[in-house]
């Protein structure tokens, strides 16, 4: 939008079974204030992870604290393949 959010937080997340169930990274990284209009970009460490291919999940706002038009465009699913 065009109007700053700010405190925005991300949660990142993981499966290994097709997405039948996530399993949190972590706890939730604060990204700061994003100016409107404009994008940033969020990290987490994940550790300990065995080889293999799973499901990243990223969720912007997971409780939904800031007011937006559009509450359902907030979360991005990715594979990644660990070597």
């Amino acid at each position: 939008g065009t109007a700053p959010a700010m405190n925005v937080q991300v949660e990142f997340a993981f499966s290994s079974n097709g997405g039948a169930n996530f399993t949190k990274i972590g706890g939730p990284v604060n990204a700061g204030t994003i100016p409107g209009s404009s994008s940033t970009t969020a990290a987490t460490t994940w550790r300990n992870v065995s080889p293999g291919s799973y499901l990243i999940r990223v969720t912007v706002d997971p409780n939904e604290h800031i007011d937006e038009s559009n509450e359902t465009n907030n979360v991005l699913v990715s594979t990644v393949t660990v070597p």
